[in-house]
């Protein structure tokens, strides 16, 4: 009969008085709430980290799970201020879980903390228990095919190598490890067309919620319509618009409507250079648009009366008196306008401004990027893609017959340009 050695890696469970367990990774995990006997409620569901043998409480139930992302961020940075990294060590030696904290603790300053926190959080459910000299393209690749999303798993990768630079850069490590990354998804091409966008807002105006398979008088949408015109209009990023003020407040975007200029970053707002919101001049026929938003207003419910009633918006996408992403509702409009597959997304009313401007034709490519707050090599890269009116002229060509046929030089310069064969004569 076998006997297994007690330090085999291999086993998983006990074997003799020591026991042999696998190591799991740091990560966040859900508590189920507790009940006695009774029935009665003795816990809680609340998220949880786990770090080997220790559970933490974030304080966080089940419908803060940015909260808990949160909590969770800053044990990664305590506990890699804790832990004595030196200088120079082998690859071997490090935990690639100590390497992500190291990066959370000197990037402070991004530009969308919440998504970094969510990204680096999936991270670690495969590589917190990982040494970074697992950081192979095996490993990346076997990452790929668990994540599912192969996008989603690149931009996650990205930050792995990021990490990894600033570690090795720094000289924490001693070996270069090379992150495997898959292939960049083709940028997304699809636009809408004018008729499209009319579909749109006419399911937005008209749509209303239904209650016990009855139609009521509540239209549900309409707060979407100033999102769809407002991006469409002026190309600018999701959170730019919905996020908008008709006021000027701190650490907002605002709308002027008496000067009809649209501040797409607030005063107290971080300016990044890979997201810039440079301020421009409101369309007259948007601007007419907003201004009467702002002074039709919204009906909400009364909070002494519980009555609804109509008031002034202080937001450009408000829902019961407080700025709204759009998300959720514009999913469910499209799906039910275009039908499920459609392949449009928020960015899309970005890409359908930018297409629009440069099928036109009348303005240049250096006036489009600075429209729309982008480099004219980026214009080029995602929203420059080839259009069959560019060839317009071209095609024009062979239609007129001009296709083929040399001009004949003037007359008395048979030689081409320069003097005529008499001139070059001598006298």
């Amino acid at each position: 009969m076998p006997v297994h050695h007690p330090s085999d890696p291999s086993v998983v469970g006990t074997c003799g008085r020591i026991p042999v367990t696998a190591t799991k990774p740091i990560r966040l995990d859900l508590l189920a709430e507790r009940r006695d006997k009774r029935g009665w409620l003795k816990q809680n569901a609340v998220y949880i980290i786990r770090d080997g043998t220790k559970r933490i409480s974030t304080g966080c139930g089940p419908d803060d799970r940015l909260g808990a992302e949160k909590v969770f961020g800053e044990y990664l940075v305590d506990r890699h201020k804790k832990t004595s990294i030196g200088k120079a060590r082998p690859a071997a030696e490090v935990p690639v879980a100590d390497v992500i904290g190291y990066y959370l603790e000197r990037s402070q300053d991004v530009a969308r903390p919440k998504e970094l926190l969510r990204r680096t959080t999936t991270l670690l459910a495969y590589w917190g228990s990982r040494m970074l000299s697992d950081v192979d393209g095996h490993h990346c690749e076997e990452y790929v095919r668990q994540r599912g999303s192969r996008s989603s798993a690149r931009r996650e990768l990205e930050d792995l190598s990021a990490a990894i630079g600033l570690f090795v850069g720094n000289g924490r490590c001693r070996e270069h490890i090379v992150v495997t990354l898959p292939k960049k998804s083709e940028a997304r091409e699809k636009h809408f067309s004018r008729e499209q966008i009319a579909a749109l807002l006419y399911f937005c105006l008209t749509y209303r919620t239904t209650q016990r398979g009855r139609k009521t008088k509540h239209r549900s949408l309409r707060h979407l319509v100033p999102f769809i015109l407002t991006a469409v209009y002026t190309g600018s990023r999701s959170a730019r618009v919905w996020n908008a003020s008709y006021e000027k407040e701190p650490g907002r975007p605002w709308i002027d409507l008496d000067h009809g200029i649209f501040y797409r970053v607030g005063d107290a707002e971080k300016r990044y250079d890979n997201k810039r919101a440079d301020p421009i001049p409101i369309p007259e026929r948007l601007l007419r648009h907003m201004r009467w938003w702002q002074k039709q207003g919204c009906i909400v419910a009364d909070k002494e009366t519980g009555k609804r009633v109509r008031k002034p918006t202080h937001y450009l996408v408000e829902w019961q008196g407080r700025p709204a992403d759009p998300k959720k509702g514009l999913t469910f409009a499209m799906d039910q306008v275009f039908g499920e597959g459609h392949g449009f997304v928020r960015h899309s009313f970005r890409h359908t401004c930018a297409t629009w401007l440069i099928e036109e034709g009348k303005h240049t490519e250096e006036e489009i990027a600075a429209y729309m707050s982008m480099t004219v090599q980026m214009l080029r890269k995602v929203y420059g893609h080839p259009h069959p009116d560019r060839h317009r002229k071209i095609a024009e060509s062979f239609s007129m017959g001009t296709a083929g046929r040399r001009q004949r030089n003037p007359r008395g310069n048979r030689y081409g340009r320069g003097d005529t064969k008499r001139e070059t004569e001598p006298a």
